[in-house]
């Protein structure tokens, strides 16, 4: 997502992924900052909140949510795992 599209009164970003019209997963992404060449990365697959399935096809869809509600930015190209993949969460 290229930053520049980021407003200020961007608060937070959420992704879900989907497996046809079906949400199985969504983490808040919260507000990452961009790399230097403007794009945002980030491994979401340890912020979702379920396992995504082997041999499933998902696409993810990434909203920004300000005071004046959400919107969702494009679909993602569709992607899937050959093993089954888990999220995993560090004690602080």
């Amino acid at each position: 997502m290229p930053a520049a599209r980021l407003s200020s009164r961007i608060t937070r970003s959420t992704c879900s992924s989907r497996a046809a019209t079906t949400v199985v997963a969504s983490a808040n992404l919260g507000k990452p900052a961009p790399d230097a060449d403007g794009m945002i990365r980030l491994d979401f697959v340890a912020l979702l909140n379920a396992s995504l399935s082997a041999g499933v096809v998902y696409e993810t869809v990434v909203a920004a949510v300000g005071p004046g509600g959400a919107a969702d930015a494009p679909r993602s190209n569709t992607f899937s795992f050959s093993a089954a993949v888990r999220p995993v969460h560090f004690a602080r």
